[in-house]
């Protein structure tokens, strides 16, 4: 057994002396001071000298009366020296998670404050020897956590050879609130997203100060977990943090996996919020007592980030789509057990039978493109694959969606990992019947290397993947790339090698993306997540009697979707939507009937006709006035085949203002043409004209004539073929339902211009 692996070991066992005291690696000592520049700080060297630890600097003023809900604003300088021996407040929450332990005096609304381990060897270094700087974004949803959990101490970290950073930032109401009056008074009209402004704010005073600390200011990594992961993607996205890091790492979780609310919708449910609460106004949201604000909120659920136009001028998959976001080296993947069969098959037994019901329940006629995907031929195969499903559907694909973009577009090195270690389980924390599992969030032990900050049986094992983890992280964190001497070789992600996954697991291996088909069937946008219409009569489709002008009857779709609606990340409200078909002109319409209406960006619900030979189509869409920028969504398909997206032509619009054009040949192609639309539109035609091989596609906006979008094609469509309508919306729709928004497809005579 190594030193430093004996020392945490006999720390370990203090701690288990000790169950009251904070878990340690070694007692704090000698003082030490660096000068910032608001004033000088007085930390504690710690394992046994080879580590300063200043813990609770302040990086921003207390954002406490006025400054409840602005922007971070420049913390006051002190004079003399500010002891920085303990972890400072934790930010306003609840209790949520038994796992998560907290050695603070939080939480307060006064909560901005930092901590930096720095290796003893640093502070006698010179500006030719500054270390990486790693800054670390705690998880929990952005409404719960802290830097002062045990599995997030930088000690051991730190004698990688790296300076760590980990800072509190506002969350929950405090953080994420957005409201009219706040716009109105921000110089840019912007609104919520104080949080991630916070996390600015703390890159910010380390690209002005880590140069004191030893580090390099020109080398700064940041790496988060769950929804500090998301938080990390979402820097990359805004241009208020360009700069201010140099590299990234993901530990499960972006922000490409659903859309984030525009800045309207954002406002109008913080003052929604605000008069459900008897304090419409700023002012009296204001004079709040903290604890009474935090009391009210919980039963609205999560405030979450959204597209202000200062932290965020788009959404994250927008900017990663477009190449826009930090061109940096990204590092990043997520655990074996991110979720559970439930996701799937509720709380049935996921057996074969009842997976392969859920899945034709769930997804009608691509079913079993699913079960294709998700493969499993006897009972312990299809709790596998069904757990598989919901880890995917929680975490998985958002990670796997920011790995493919940025690799598409970043022109950076891109690491993908897998955390599959079957995690001992902890006696204190474990319930009678649980198994080990590699569970979302319990690889923050291992990159800490601090496996004794929880009670659990860890085996030699275990010590050694903490150590060869820690290493990767420190390796990229230096170069941008996690290989070193002495380590198993970790290829880069790209289709040139196969798209390797480093299984991080005492048996070091790397393996292909051999579940690729699985994201790719998720990122589909033509694959609803309710039975398509034409399975009506299912346990989850009612007929209704048909509206007036129409023969065929209408189908109501009511079936809860499993998505974020604004409260909860999983399991939200239900989806009314009323899809008609009258046979004697080809016409179709999709209406939504419903004033709260959530979904993914991938959950397009679709009408499909099969058809053959020449085809001229158009798809009118139609917006209510005022509909924000995410209700706005809409897709004409054709398809030679419905469980097989390789032969497609697609005419699509997303997002008000933003227009997609174009036609997708093969499974995995770009898109040949775009067209990008900035206007505030309440209408748009789609169009796909058919002529044998010959596809043309076309277009207008607002009434006007049709006009034709880049030259006609070849794509050979062997026999009938599927024509799809999809149309969604990712926020509430706040207007009368009988201004219903509705996609109505017409194949007609003649050219698409008339």
């Amino acid at each position: 057994m190594n030193p430093a692996r004996l020392l945490r070991c006999l720390a370990g066992a203090v701690v288990g002396l000790v169950a009251a005291t904070l878990p340690v690696l070694a007692q704090d000592s000698t003082p030490v001071r660096v000068t910032t520049s608001a004033g000088a700080v007085e930390g504690l060297s710690t394992a046994a000298g080879a580590v300063n630890a200043f813990k609770g600097i302040p990086y921003a003023a207390p954002p406490v009366g006025e400054l409840r809900w602005q922007p971070p604003q420049p913390v006051a300088p002190w004079s003399g020296v500010r002891a920085a021996h303990n972890f400072a407040p934790r930010a306003m929450q609840v209790h949520i998670w038994d796992d998560m332990r907290f050695f603070d005096d939080g939480p307060s609304e006064d909560c901005l404050y930092l901590n930096v381990w720095q290796p003893a060897a640093a502070a006698q270094a010179d500006a030719n020897a500054a270390l990486p700087v790693m800054v670390w974004i705690h998880g929990g949803g952005f409404f719960a956590g802290a830097t002062s959990e045990p599995r997030q101490d930088g000690t051991q970290l730190a004698q990688e050879g790296v300076i760590v950073v980990s800072m509190n930032y506002r969350m929950g109401v405090f953080g994420f609130l957005a409201h009219p009056e706040l716009a109105a008074e921000s110089p840019v009209g912007a609104s919520g997203n104080y949080g991630l402004l916070d996390m600015v704010a703390a890159l910010r005073w380390v690209s002005d100060n880590i140069a004191a600390f030893g580090g390099d200011p020109a080398n700064v990594t940041i790496f988060g977990e769950s929804a500090g992961s998301m938080a990390v993607s979402t820097l990359m996205a805004s241009p208020e943090a360009k700069g201010l890091f140099h590299r990234a790492i993901g530990q499960s979780g972006s922000a490409l996996g659903g859309p984030l609310p525009d800045l309207a919708t954002a406002t109008a449910r913080g003052a929604e919020f605000a008069a459900a609460i008897d304090a419409p106004t700023l002012a009296e949201l204001r004079a709040l007592p903290a604890a009474e604000l935090l009391t009210r909120s919980v039963d609205w659920g999560r405030f979450r980030p959204n597209v202000d136009g200062l932290l965020l001028t788009a959404t994250p998959q927008r900017v990663f789509a477009r190449g826009e976001q930090a061109r940096v080296p990204l590092l990043a993947g997520w655990t074996l057990d991110e979720g559970g069969p439930a996701a799937l098959t509720g709380r049935a037994e996921p057996t074969l039978a009842h997976m392969q019901l859920a899945a034709r329940e769930r997804f009608g006629i691509f079913a079993e493109r699913f079960l294709t995907a998700y493969s499993a031929s006897n009972d312990a195969e299809a709790a596998r694959a069904a757990a598989d499903y919901g880890g995917d559907r929680f975490i998985g694909f958002s990670t796997w969606n920011w790995l493919e973009e940025h690799r598409r577009t970043s022109g950076q090195p891109v690491y993908r990992y897998l955390f599959d270690r079957l995690v001992p389980l902890s006696a204190s924390l474990s319930q009678p019947g649980d198994q080990p599992r590699a569970a979302h969030s319990w690889d923050i032990e291992y990159a800490f290397n601090v496996l004794n900050s929880k009670d659990a049986p860890w085996t030699d094992a275990d010590y050694a993947l903490a150590d060869r983890m820690s290493a990767y992280w420190a390796n990229f964190a230096r170069a941008g790339d996690p290989n070193a001497d002495g380590l198993p070789v970790w290829p880069t992600y790209t289709p040139a090698n196969d798209h390797p996954v480093m299984h991080l697991h005492p048996e070091a291996r790397v393996t292909f993306d051999d579940h690729r088909a699985r994201y790719e069937f998720l990122g589909d946008p033509s694959i609803p997540f309710v039975p398509d219409w034409t399975l009506a009569g299912s346990a989850i489709h009612q007929q209704v009697p048909p509206p007036a002008g129409f023969s065929r009857p209408s189908v109501v779709i009511d079936q809860p979707i499993g998505v974020f609606d604004g409260q909860a990340d999983i399991g939200g409200p239900y989806l009314p939507g009323r899809a008609s078909y009258e046979p004697g002109n080809d016409t179709y319409s999709l209406t939504s009937a419903s004033s709260n209406i959530w979904y993914f960006r991938d959950e397009f619900r679709y009408l499909w006709k099969q058809m053959e030979g020449d085809v001229t189509l158009a798809a009118d869409v139609r917006f209510p006035q005022g509909a924000g920028y995410f209700d706005r969504k809409a897709v004409l398909v054709i398809r030679q085949d419905l469980d097989d997206n390789s032969q497609q032509v697609m005419s699509a619009l997303h997002g008000g203002g933003l227009v997609h054009l174009a036609y997708r040949a093969e499974k995995g192609a770009d898109m040949a043409e775009a067209v990008h639309v900035e206007t505030d539109y309440a209408r748009l035609r789609l169009g796909i004209q058919k002529a044998g091989t010959q596809f043309t596609l076309w277009v207008s906006y607002d009434g006007e004539p049709m006009h034709q979008l880049g030259e006609p094609f070849e794509l050979a469509f062997d026999g009938p073929f599927y024509v799809g309508i999809g149309f969604c919306s990712h926020q509430p729709l706040t207007y009368d339902s009988t201004a219903v928004s509705e996609v109505v497809l017409e194949n007609r005579a003649g050219a698409l211009r008339d």
